[in-house]
């Protein structure tokens, strides 16, 4: 029963206004309209909140604040899954291809006589 409108916001991100705030603010005055839509776009973008005038259009601003509270809250949880998800991968892999260097490395340096038994290289005396 989520009704939402979206409006641009400064970044360019479309910021959430459902129906029912739009209804709700729409009976108050002008004046506290501006103040209340104007407190609701703030909170949204940054959590940043905004003295609303006492009374009604406090008391509407009160019980939006949650919905928009756990709205964030859920778009940085998925924001870092999203990182968590990328950042494993890219150090596995990174991993994988350093070990396998090294290991490449490690053999063209150090001949092998047998499978299980490997002798000591002298070091360079200079």
């Amino acid at each position: 029963m989520e009704n939402t409108t979206k409006t641009q916001g400064r970044r360019g991100k479309g910021l959430k206004f459902d129906q029912e705030w739009k209804d709700a603010v729409d009976r108050l005055p002008k004046h506290y309209r501006d103040e209340i839509c104007a407190a609701i776009e703030a909170y949204q973008r940054d959590l940043t909140v905004i003295e609303v005038s006492e009374g009604v259009p406090r008391a509407i601003f009160m019980l939006i604040m949650p919905t928009i509270r756990r709205r964030y809250r859920a778009r940085e949880l998925r924001r870092l899954a999203r990182e968590r998800k990328t950042a494993p991968s890219r150090n596995t892999k990174s991993a994988k291809s350093a070990s396998v260097a090294s290991a490449a490395a490690q053999s063209t340096l150090q001949p092998v006589d047998s499978a299980c038994t490997q002798h000591p290289t002298p070091a360079p005396q200079t």
